[in-house]
């Protein structure tokens, strides 16, 4: 019987023997897939391809073997993203990259030029992403395909490459370096990254100790992480750097949050605010603070399933608040059960003195 599978492998490995092509597609899995992932697809693999077996390749395993090594460890797999990764030279549609210039949670960004004319392009490559993500990068495509705007790039083209990730062709704008703004001004860095305030669910009340079990058997969490990022007010002049500042520093989390006391009664703004909601799913919430109880989520957030771990990682690093608050969120999910001091929930007469006390309301 022709196994396309095992043709695929023999291809891999004959083409290049030390490194045999695409480690993650030897594994069958995506470039942005985590340890657990890469772990499950190896044992299910190497089960199916070791020698003893009647479908058994020892070239394959090799092959197995070679891309678990590599992309369990973070240092070598951070080494061969870097190298496998590289676009600079290579055409894609009608523009050939020349260099990168930035790296963020989607892939890379690189400025190119258009073959026939030599304007230059920006072009953002989607390589690590999922497909929750990549369909998010539609929707970006989508929201700012028509927007034309000197501080904004236009959308050139979207081009879908070999391996099947997705390409982005915007306009380019010269400005500064990120290491440039950086050295320039690190407060305000800082902005883009710490948010104002975090906050965790914990289903311990919901489900049984047995359901909970379970879950942590399937290595499943029904913990959910969530961002605040707090305004007085929001209007449309500032509704694009308050929301895109929450989408930097609610990464990390579940759901993210753009929080504000005063809103504009302006129906081309709430226009603004859903299309930017469902584009990208950062939720509003207007704050009464007269009446907590009277507030009202505007717009609600959209649930991401997967978490952006290297920002967790940098926020644990740099932010000793944020490191208390997961040494907690850990210890209380191994209990199962909330034992953890967590910052006090006010009583409504509390909590109207404190905000007369910090000026946020002054009648």
């Amino acid at each position: 019987m022709f196994d396309i599978r095992a043709h695929s492998f023999y291809y891999y490995i004959v083409s290049d023997p030390k490194l045999p092509g695409n480690l993650y597609d030897v594994l069958e899995v995506s470039p942005r897939a985590r340890k657990q992932v890469i772990k499950a697809a190896y044992k299910a693999l190497i089960k199916e391809y070791h020698p003893d077996n009647d479908k058994g390749n020892t070239r394959i395993t090799k092959a197995l073997n070679q891309a678990k090594a590599v992309l369990l460890d973070e240092q070598r797999r951070k080494q061969y993203d870097r190298k496998y990764n590289k676009l600079e030279g290579v055409i894609i549609g009608d523009f050939r990259v020349l260099e990168r210039i930035a790296e963020g949670g989607f892939g890379k960004t690189y400025k190119g030029e258009h073959l026939l004319l030599g304007t230059p392009v920006c072009i953002k490559h989607g390589l690590k992403i999922s497909p929750q993500d990549e369909e998010l990068l539609m929707e970006e495509a989508r929201a700012i395909w028509d927007l034309r705007h000197f501080g904004i790039p236009a959308i050139r083209d979207i081009v879908k490459l070999e391996d099947g990730s997705l390409a982005l062709i915007m306009s380019y704008i010269p400005g500064p370096t990120l290491e440039k703004i950086i050295k320039k001004n690190k407060k305000g860095l800082n902005e883009w990254l710490h948010p104002d305030l975090v906050g965790v669910y914990f289903p311990f009340k919901e489900y049984s100790m047995e359901t909970i079990e379970i879950q942590k058997g399937l290595s499943v969490s029904s913990v959910k992480l969530f961002s605040f990022e707090l305004k007085i007010s929001l209007t449309f002049g500032s509704l694009r750097r308050d929301y895109f500042q929450t989408v930097s520093n609610s990464s990390w989390a579940n759901e993210g949050y753009l929080v504000t006391l005063k809103i504009d009664d302006d129906s081309t703004l709430m226009d603004e605010i859903r299309r930017l909601n469902n584009a990208f799913g950062i939720g509003v919430i207007k704050l009464n603070a007269q009446n907590l109880y009277e507030s009202e989520i505007l717009f609600p957030a959209k649930e991401k399933a997967e978490i952006d771990w290297d920002t967790v990682n940098r926020l644990e690093k740099e932010n000793v608040v944020f490191r208390e608050f997961l040494k907690n969120l850990s210890e209380d999910i191994k209990l199962g059960k909330v034992k953890s001091s967590y910052d006090e929930f006010y009583t409504p007469e509390k909590l109207e003195k404190f905000i007369r006390e910090k000026k946020i309301i002054t009648k």
